[in-house]
């Protein structure tokens, strides 16, 4: 019953945060740097150029683990093509997203971003709730939220068409 209120009382609290957000209306990716599950400290500087889906999640989100299936075929099909992936973690502790990481066993960049409010998620990309899915273009725009994989394929192609 604990875990039930405090997940509802998160949401709450980021949704109102979201509807307060200066990047609600947020068109490019706002750069970031966050830790990897090694220590490593990543910059999204290095995947400009790219296509580049985030993924924002959390090691208890249920909806998030059942979306996993269909982004490991999605980067599976496209990842020669440009597309990276990127898992950020909304996790507050980082054992658990640690032991998720280990069970997963997925394929592309996973980052973790314990600060809550104060988050990447919440600060920079304006994420009322997860699972939440950023699709970004080569020169950093953004250009979905929330896209299904279908789409994502299918915006990759006519890209990759109009430049034959």
């Amino acid at each position: 019953m604990r875990t039930i209120f405090i997940i509802s009382f998160l949401f709450i609290r980021f949704s109102l945060m979201a509807q307060q957000s200066p990047t609600a209306g947020l068109d490019k990716m706002p750069g970031f740097k966050l830790h990897d599950s090694e220590g490593e400290l990543f910059n999204s500087e290095s995947i400009r150029g790219k296509y580049v889906l985030i993924d924002f999640w959390a090691s208890w989100c249920g909806p998030c683990h059942k979306k996993f299936p269909e982004l490991i075929e999605l980067y599976t099909e496209f990842h020669i093509e440009g597309l990276e992936i990127v898992g950020i973690s909304t996790d507050f502790k980082k054992e658990p997203w640690l032991a998720d990481l280990e069970k997963l066993d997925l394929p592309w960049i996973q980052l973790i971003d314990m600060k809550g409010e104060e988050s990447v998620a919440v600060t920079r990309f304006g994420v009322s709730a997860i699972p939440a899915l950023f699709f970004i273009g080569p020169e950093g725009k953004i250009i979905a939220r929330d896209p299904g994989c279908e789409f994502v394929k299918d915006y990759i192609r006519k890209e990759k068409n109009k430049n034959l």
